[in-house]
């Protein structure tokens, strides 16, 4: 019978083991909106609530946390949140911050000199690419923990990037090679993709490829200029092509900017003529593009 039982504990063990590994990173409005339902699903019906603070790498968003957890569990109706204003006021008196840590006790006390009858407290911490969210609940009389410390994983996305004020993209690896593909169409990648300084070069440079290919077809059989107009157009229109394949690849987050990527130069191309005697023999086209 032993032996029966044995791999099946060994499989439900593996399961919950792949379960807690497989947690599903949430957006921070999504974490807020769960959290915020945990909250008020396990809150006594009608008793008096404060969220204390919520320790965080900025005051944004220890402010938007407690903002968007005292709405939910007010828009719930089954219990009270103390004025937001009425905590502030005790701040300077008892030397704490909402940002930051807050003990126990400081919180009971707290909680007596609001009314609150439950304290609620949280962090959000960086683990990684990704930051973890969690809450916990005590009751101000008996200092019992009355929840448990609910956390969830959160996933980097442009709330959390503003209010933590760092740069933030959502171009995925795909996003970036479809972009390289498609400014081979005069750079309509760039484009899409808000880089309209490098659209603009990938446009510009096959634009002047184009001019110059139309040079060489409207030259006479014989000109000595012939041939020179299709090389440079083979240089600066190759040029055009690298940059628009290559640029999308360079696109890094901004602070301020839906796309940053490193300032490029304009292109410094320079046909050279080879002459043997009198005539030219062949030229060499030296293209320089930084970026």
């Amino acid at each position: 019978m032993i032996n029966r039982k044995l791999p099946l504990m060994v499989l439900l063990l593996t399961i919950g083991a792949a379960s807690l590994w497989c947690q599903e990173a949430l957006t921070l409005d999504r974490a807020l909106r769960r959290l915020g339902d945990t909250l008020a699903d396990r809150l006594t019906k009608g008793s008096v609530v404060a969220i204390l603070n919520v320790k965080a790498p900025k005051a944004e968003l220890s402010d938007y946390v407690i903002d968007e957890l005292s709405s939910y569990i007010t828009n719930d109706g089954r219990s009270t949140v103390v004025d937001r204003q009425n905590i502030q006021l005790l701040q300077g008196e008892l030397q704490f911050h909402m940002s930051g840590d807050v003990s126990d006790e400081t919180a009971q006390r707290i909680g007596q000199m609001t009314g609150a009858e439950v304290i609620i407290s949280g962090s959000v911490s960086q683990i990684g690419s990704e930051y973890r969210l969690s809450i916990r609940a005590i009751e101000v009389e008996t200092a019992r923990v009355s929840l448990q410390p609910q956390a969830l994983t959160v996933r980097l996305d442009a709330r959390l990037a503003g209010l933590l004020n760092i740069g933030y993209d959502e171009f995925t690896a795909g996003r970036r090679i479809g972009a390289s593909f498609l400014n081979l169409a005069a750079g309509l990648g760039s484009y899409t993709m808000g880089d309209w300084v490098g659209g603009l070069i990938v446009t510009t440079s096959m634009g002047a490829a184009a001019g110059l290919l139309v040079w060489e077809l409207s030259l006479d059989y014989g000109d000595p200029l012939m041939g020179i107009p299709i090389a440079a157009a083979f240089g600066v229109g190759g040029a055009g092509v690298l940059f628009g394949i290559l640029r999308p690849l360079f696109y890094h987050k901004g602070s301020s900017k839906r796309v940053a990527a490193n300032t490029p130069s304009w292109p410094s191309v320079v046909v050279v003529p080879v002459a043997n005697k009198s005539a030219i023999k062949s030229v060499q086209v030296l293209c320089t593009w930084q970026f």
